[in-house]
């Protein structure tokens, strides 16, 4: 699968440093198809926004994961464009970012703006919600 992510500016700081690691773990938990490593990212009441058929639903984390089962295997690309980390403060940051998603079937990509909302529990980050935003 064809991955990539572009940040709007470099991270320079420790903090930032941290934050898009997290971020680079989770593409590459996707990109990789690696369940477990993608669940390690997420906290444990973890929220997780999906589009369905009916509109968007927010799924808890372990809901989120078996849908993620599913679907890992129609990915063909997935792209990160315009990803920009903020800090609220030393333990709660976003990252915003335009995401391109390929399914297997598809000619053209679904693009979506997501929002990454992190916590810093315990020195680790972690996602505690992820939504789209327009």
């Amino acid at each position: 699968m064809k991955v990539e992510i572009e940040y709007l500016e470099k991270p320079i700081t420790k903090q930032e440093v941290e934050v898009a690691a997290i971020f680079e773990l989770a593409t590459r938990a996707v990109e990789q198809r690696d369940l477990a490593l993608l669940r390690s990212v997420f906290a444990p009441d973890a929220v997780v926004s999906i589009l369905t058929k009916a509109g968007e639903e927010l799924l808890k984390k372990d809901d989120f994961m078996e849908k993620m089962r599913e679907v890992f295997k129609q990915f063909r690309a997935l792209s990160y464009k315009e990803v920009h980390i903020q800090f609220k403060n030393d333990f709660e940051a976003a990252i915003t970012c335009v995401c391109a998603v390929t399914l297997r079937n598809a000619i053209w990509p679904s693009i979506y703006h997501r929002y990454f909302t992190l916590q810093k529990r315990n020195g680790t980050w972690y996602v505690v919600r992820l939504t789209y935003f327009s």
